[in-house]
């Protein structure tokens, strides 16, 4: 049910007129975060051929000379105000990612012969970034 929701909300974002979809330009985000419109995003030098939404974890604009560099990225997410239900399933969704990535972390350790929790100080603050 949870990737269900988060796939049909992130379906009806993509269906709705592109100035709803412009509303929240990833240029508008300090973070560089946001709605990408189809050719935008480049991988490896290439133009990629998708629209997508840019998010990560929430937090406060950061400094403008944030160090290290990455700091730079933190702020807010951008949601559309034509459908205020896609914050709620995705950033459930990425909840729940998160969790299993605990998981996976803890697992990895105790298959290594470490206690299970021997990675958490490198995780305390969270981390992550979702293209939806």
């Amino acid at each position: 049910e949870l990737c269900t929701a988060a796939l049909r909300e992130a379906r009806r974002f993509f269906a709705l007129p592109s100035a709803e979809k412009e509303y929240i330009d990833y240029r508008k985000s300090s973070a560089f975060r946001g709605y990408m419109a189809c050719g935008l995003e480049n991988t490896g030098g290439k133009v990629d051929m998708r629209e997508q939404i840019e998010l990560a974890v929430e937090g406060p604009v950061a400094e403008r000379n944030a160090m290290p560099v990455y700091r730079r990225l933190a702020g807010p997410n951008q949601w559309p105000r034509a459908q205020p239900e896609l914050r709620g399933a995705l950033m459930e969704f990425a909840g729940h990612m998160e969790g299993v990535g605990r998981e996976l972390t803890s697992a990895l350790c105790m298959a290594m012969r470490l206690p299970p929790n021997s990675l958490e100080p490198l995780f305390r603050e969270p981390h992550w970034q979702m293209k939806a």
